[in-house]
Formats: structure tokens, C-alpha cells, sequence
């Protein structure tokens, strides 16, 4: 039976180890972007009169908006280095399994009886299972997908008033707000 030698197994813990690494160095930039624009929006809170024509008082729904996409840079970043660790997981295991395969294919050619040969290949299958759990269980440590952000909605935010609208009580079923039905559709 071949066993993945130790080198497999540091090559691994050093893929693992790189894709950490660059999870910690982008969530590193995003503290830091987040701590070097905090004292730029307090000291925009810091003005003494609120003037309507002041260009640095931001309305809510921007607000939230910027938010929102500070958050899904974010989220595309923590996307781009899933997909970096994913991708070496997935190298280290195609190396393993080719790394079985050429093995077994070496010692097919010397074996003579059908006993070693089934011997051979009863290795190669258990070094490719056994690949197949280490990459699976490297996959889990990368944890669950990360979720987009929700998008902000107007609902929460004045919404100016629509200049076309010449009955704005009105409901488009005819029935205005207190639930009188209009003169017009009688």
C-alpha cells in the first residue's frame, strides 16, 4: 500500500497555511481601510451648522449605498481568495492522485502475478481515497460560501414625490386612502 509520503502531507499544511495567510492579509486591508476612513466621517459629523448646501452631509439612502458597496468589495474579495485556496487545494490534490497513478503505472510493469498486481492498484485506489478525504476536508476548513450583501432598498428613506402624480391619495384600484371609492369611477 503506498502511503503519501511527508512531504505531501507539509506541501498541504503549506497550502493551507498560504491560503490562511491571505485570508488574514485581506481581512488586515480591510481593517485598515475601514480605520483610516472612520476619522474622516466623524470629523464630517463634527460641523457646527448642518447647511443643506454644505457638499460634505451625505443623505442616508448614499450612505448606504457606499456601505453597500464597501461591503461588496468585500464580499468579491473574500470571494477572489476562496477561490486562490480552492485552486491549491485542488492542485495539491491532482499532484497526489497523479503522484498514486505514476506509481502504480512503475510497479504494474515489474509485477508478475495477478496477486501484486491487484496489490498494486488496491494502493493506488486507497492513496486516491485517501487524497480525496484530505482534499475534502480542506475544502470544509475553508468554511461556508460567503454571503452577497443585500442591497439597500428606498423603502426606508423619504422618497421624493412624484411630480406626474395629480392625485397622490389615490390607490390604483380607485379607492383613495380612507377607502372611499372616487367620484370618477362611478
Amino acid at each position: 500500500m503506498v502511503l503519501p509520503s511527508i512531504s505531501q502531507d507539509l506541501h498541504k499544511q503549506k497550502a493551507y497555511s498560504q491560503a490562511m495567510d491571505i485570508r488574514r492579509g485581506s481581512a488586515t486591508v480591510a481593517l485598515i481601510l475601514l480605520a483610516t476612513t472612520l476619522p474622516v466621517a466623524s470629523a464630517w459629523a463634527d460641523s457646527d451648522q448642518p447647511d443643506s448646501t454644505n457638499p460634505l452631509i451625505i443623505s442616508p439612502y448614499k450612505t448606504t449605498v457606499d456601505k453597500f458597496k464597501m461591503e461588496m468589495k468585500q464580499f468579491h474579495d473574500s470571494l477572489h481568495v476562496r477561490e486562490i485556496s480552492r485552486a491549491s487545494i485542488n492542485k495539491v490534490f491532482r499532484s497526489a492522485v497523479t503522484k498514486a497513478s505514476k506509481e502504480a503505472n512503475l510497479a504494474l510493469k515489474s509485477a508478475t502475478t495477478v496477486e501484486q498486481k491487484n496489490a498494486i492498484l488496491t494502493s493506488r485506489r486507497n492513496a486516491i481515497l485517501a487524497a480525496v478525504a484530505i482534499r475534502d476536508r480542506a475544502i470544509l476548513a475553508l468554511g461556508p460560501m460567503p454571503l452577497p450583501p443585500a442591497e439597500p432598498e428606498m423603502s426606508g428613506f423619504k422618497e421624493k414625490k412624484d411630480k406626474n402624480d395629480k392625485n397622490p391619495g389615490m390607490k390604483k384600484n380607485g379607492k383613495n386612502l380612507q377607502g372611499k371609492q372616487s367620484k370618477s369611477n362611478h
